[in-house]
């Protein structure tokens, strides 16, 4: 044997070195990416029936769809302007096949206009600089502007807040166009399953001690 067959002879037995952490993290995206595409392949066809499908099931049901839509709202408009005849002074539903209409009412909070009242609110708090441009020449404008410029900030009335302290203090929210007015809302949806009692079970005679004592002694 030659010097060069020994040596390739030699190489051919020494073991292969551990691949680096950049060679196996790029064997990793290989081998996700070889995974991803046989699982894509299997999918394919599955997600192809299941869109024929859906769209098979759009085009028999839309029609029906938009039908029980306008009687939904029909039924809705009918029961809130009619409330009295429909559902009477004692009763909050009316239930047909399977279905009910239900009436609830409660209070609402109300105001003229919530934007304007909102930004009243804002000003009075103390954080008129979240809806009203900060006066540049004051001191900290800058900051102001920084400090609104981070923040996403969703500012509407606490209702909960108002419902619980408007009985306390209603001057105070007068005086800001807020009040409680009464709100009827109808809606149709499926009506409750009735309630299947559940069966009693027999409970077992227990004997008294005086029945129990003498089993005892006799065993």
């Amino acid at each position: 044997m030659s010097i060069a067959e020994r040596d390739d002879a030699e190489r051919q037995q020494a073991p292969t070195p551990p691949p680096s952490i950049k060679e196996r993290s790029v064997q990793l995206l290989a081998r996700y990416s070889t995974l991803k595409s046989k699982k894509d392949a299997i999918e394919a066809p599955f997600k192809a029936q299941i869109a024929i499908i859906n769209e098979a099931v759009a085009t028999e049901t839309t029609p029906i769809q938009l039908e029980m839509d306008a009687i939904k709202a029909e039924a809705e408009r009918i029961g809130l302007a009619n409330a009295a005849e429909i559902f009477g002074e004692h009763c909050t539903s009316v239930i047909a096949s399977g279905h009910a209409l239900k009436l609830s009412e409660s209070e609402a909070v109300a105001c003229d206009d919530e934007a304007a009242t909102i930004k009243r609110l804002l000003k009075e708090a103390g954080k008129a600089h979240i809806v009203i441009d900060p006066d540049e020449k004051a001191e900290g404008a800058e900051h102001r502007m920084a400090a609104s410029a981070c923040l996403r900030i969703k500012v509407e009335l606490n209702k909960a807040y108002i419902g619980s302290m408007i009985d306390d203090f209603p001057e105070w929210f007068q005086a800001r166009g807020i009040s409680m007015e009464p709100s009827r809302t109808v809606k149709l949806g499926e009506a409750p399953k009735p309630r299947v009692p559940k069966p009693k079970k027999e409970k077992g005679s227990k004997k008294t001690a005086a029945e129990a004592q003498p089993e005892q002694e006799a065993a």
